[in-house]
Order: structure tokens, then C-alpha cells, then sequence
């Protein structure tokens, strides 16, 4: 823990923030006598005329003016999306998976698998012959 007890200096701080916030928070909400009295006002329009006249209007933000959206061209997303596909896929099974340095240019495995399974491919057969 920070501090056990309040001490004076944090004591004054805490009365310095309270008292710089209060005066801010109190000036931006409307009295609730006003309030109160709007609420009484049973005609909607006069009840509303008197809410807005409690609390400044804010300023309106322009929009800029809506453009028209460029006209996409749909077989050239395809094509890309085609190609991307083709390039990402054309990996697929270029490496055997079974042991950890299939990567490495050169390897040796003391007992090869030679018919490799797996719950989710079945069976595989190589289409090439390992040797030792």
C-alpha cells in the first residue's frame, strides 16, 4: 500500500480537485428547478421549447457533400482474389510433413516411415522410394 493514513498534503490535493471540478460540472448542468418546471408543461412542444431554452444549442458539424461511389470493377476483385488463391494453394503438398526438419536441404532418418498415417490424411503413399 501507498499510504497507510491520509496525510495533509494528499488531503489537500483531494480538496484542490473537488474544488475545481464542482464549479465545472455544476456549470454545465441546467438548474433542477428549471428542470422541474419544464416537466410540469403538459403541451410537448412548449415542454420541448423550454428544455432547449435551459441548455445552449451545440454547433452543427458540416458534412461534406456525398460523393458518388466509384463504380468497381467486380471481374478484376475476382481475378485477384482467383490468383491469390492459385498462389497461396500451389504449396499445398510441395513438403512431407512427417518429421520436424523437412525443411533443411539435406536430411536423415535412421528408420524411414514407410507407410505414413494420420487421423485426419489416411494413409499416403510416397511416390518416390526412401532409402537409408
Amino acid at each position: 500500500m501507498l499510504f497507510t493514513r491520509p496525510t495533509p498534503i494528499a488531503s489537500l490535493l483531494s480538496g484542490l480537485l473537488m474544488a475545481t471540478i464542482t464549479p465545472i460540472a455544476s456549470a454545465e448542468t441546467p438548474n433542477r428547478e428549471a428542470l422541474a418546471n419544464c416537466a410540469l408543461i403538459k403541451d410537448n412542444t412548449r415542454r420541448l421549447d423550454c428544455y432547449d431554452a435551459l441548455t445552449p444549442p451545440e454547433p452543427k458539424v458540416e458534412r461534406p457533400p456525398a460523393s458518388e461511389p466509384e463504380p468497381v470493377n467486380t471481374d478484376q476483385l475476382i481475378d485477384n482474389n482467383l490468383s491469390a488463391e492459385r498462389a497461396i494453394f500451389s504449396f499445398t503438398n510441395a513438403f512431407v510433413t512427417h518429421r520436424p526438419n523437412y525443411i533443411l536441404p539435406v536430411s536423415w532418418v535412421r528408420d524411414p516411415n514407410r507407410t505414413p498415417e494420420s487421423p485426419r490424411l489416411g494413409a499416403i503413399d510416397y511416390d518416390y522410394y526412401l532409402e537409408n
